[in-house]
């Protein structure tokens, strides 16, 4: 099998996470009238499927273009789950049961079964990750970590609730992909390599990507 995509096509009107800059295309030139198509392309960092650099919840945190280039790309580990209820906690238990032996150097997507949603009103009802994953998930050495929702924290807390698996996981340097669309890697027990290339963006937050999932485990 060849390379998957787990990327969300960056269109415009797509959804965003609440208070995010719309997602907008407009034309500035055209091959007819120009010879060559431009377009202006006006989105957030966190647009479509993105990486979240230390810097997006921690004023002392690492920006994108300052983060190594290891924590873009490692042996897959997918952790998936299925029916679950809208807003429902996952916590750490129910990940180490799944978990296998996920390492450092590992890129673990816990995809809680909700990537179909991601165009319906329902994609802000998102079940969550709680912090103890963080740290279960930490304590095995791993540091990027890919979901399949808008935040692995819940989206629409109430105000103060903070983003207490952002926190835990940008404290130690960590990296976090969101929007992913896991569902295209089958279950096949074969080994996989994630790649999820940010654009060099000097001093920011985050970036989309392009998340690709190619065979085998790489050296």
């Amino acid at each position: 099998m060849g390379p998957l995509d787990l990327t969300r096509p960056l269109v415009a009107g797509m959804p965003v996470y609440p208070g995010d800059p719309e997602v907008a295309t407009t034309p500035v030139a055209s091959v007819a009238a120009d010879g060559a198509a431009v377009t202006h392309l006006r989105c957030g960092t966190h647009s479509g499927t993105h990486v979240d650099a230390p810097a997006h919840v921690r004023g002392d945190g690492a920006a994108v273009d300052e983060v190594a280039l290891d924590r873009f790309c490692g042996p897959l580990r997918l952790v998936r789950f299925s029916g679950l209820p809208a807003r429902a906690r996952v916590g750490a238990r129910e990940v180490a049961a799944r978990l296998g032996s996920a390492g450092a150097g590992d890129v673990v997507v816990l995809d809680l079964g909700w990537a179909d949603r991601f165009d319906t009103p329902a994609v802000t009802e998102h079940p969550w990750r709680d912090a103890d994953v963080a740290d279960l998930l930490l304590d095995r050495g791993v540091r990027t970590v890919g979901v399949d929702t808008l935040s692995p924290d819940p989206t629409g807390g109430p105000p103060g609730h903070g983003f207490p698996f952002h926190e835990r996981w940008s404290a130690a340097g960590g990296v976090i992909y969101e929007n992913l669309v896991p569902g295209v890697v089958p279950d096949d027990g074969a080994e996989r390599f994630f790649t999820g290339w940010p654009l060099r963006l000097r001093g920011l937050d985050g970036s989309p990507v392009r998340a690709v999932v190619l065979p085998g485990r790489r050296s």
